[in-house]
């Protein structure tokens, strides 16, 4: 290479004679010993698996191609390691299958509808407004207290999560119930759930990448301040649309929805 410049250099001056050039020139020319020397690092490209990878064994797969980005990151989980998951129905599988394989862990079991980020900010504004010693001062932050799981308050779920050590954040669903109107998000009483009833009361929209980051960072802030130490995952769950009012197919819409999420936890 520097045989290449210096060549070009002798043929075009003018264009070829840049200074910064020639000094890391002399610096490589120098040798390895030099201090000054400039150090090339291997790099490697990351290529798609084949097909036989993923027909091949799963942790492989995962190992290799998936989660490659993290196999070199600091270990933070342990025997003794308390989670908490919280967002969609995928939240609660997570949190049974790390019980029986021997964790603690708590699991928000709110209705299954607070499936949205949308739903998961309104019931971190609950909290906030709770610990605020705030009344509620909308329907929406009434409906939250109704869908508390028995046994469970503000109070109780606070405290629950101040005593865990990884929060495991599900993002669920992209499109989201809206009103007609006012164009806010609602969340409609379980005696609105027909198919025909949500279609002509309330608008059904596929959120944007940029909604649903915004709505994780005030839950994400909010964990933050009630345990500073924490280890946050976020994960999309696997488990598709049942229906779509928005497409004609539901299977263009989950793969709006999940690609939104999946872009939504990259971002954040």
């Amino acid at each position: 290479s520097i045989k290449m410049y210096a060549k070009a250099k002798s043929l075009n001056p003018a264009i070829y004679g840049n200074l910064l050039v020639d000094s890391v020139s002399e610096e490589l020319a120098q040798g390895e010993n030099s201090k000054n020397h400039i150090e090339t690092k291997r790099f490697k490209i990351a290529r798609y698996p084949e097909t036989s990878d993923f027909l091949g064994d799963l942790k492989n797969l995962i190992k290799n191609h998936i989660a490659a980005d993290n196999i070199d990151t600091i270990k933070f989980i342990n025997k003794e390691t308390k989670f908490f998951t919280m967002g969609s129905c995928f939240a609660g599988n997570l949190s049974d299958a790390l019980k029986r394989t021997g964790y603690q862990c708590s699991h928000l079991g709110i209705h299954e509808h607070i499936n949205s980020t949308f739903a998961n900010k309104l019931l971190i504004d609950f909290l906030k407004n709770h610990q605020d010693k705030s009344h509620l001062n909308t329907d929406l932050e009434r409906r939250v207290e109704e869908l508390m799981p028995n046994g469970m308050n503000a109070d109780s779920l606070i405290n629950s999560m101040m005593d865990r050590d990884v929060f495991i954040l599900t993002l669920g669903v992209a499109p989201v119930l809206f009103d007609r109107n006012t164009d806010e998000f609602v969340l409609p009483k379980p005696t609105s759930f027909t198919a025909k009833s949500l279609k002509h009361k309330f608008k059904i929209r596929t959120t944007s990448v940029r909604e649903n980051v915004d709505n994780m960072i005030s839950v994400i802030d909010f964990i933050r301040n009630l345990r500073p130490a924490s280890k946050i995952i976020i994960t999309v769950s696997p488990v598709p649309l049942v229906a779509s009012f928005e497409y004609k197919s539901c299977v263009v819409a989950d793969c709006l929805s999940k690609c939104t999420l999946r872009l939504a936890a990259h971002e954040i």
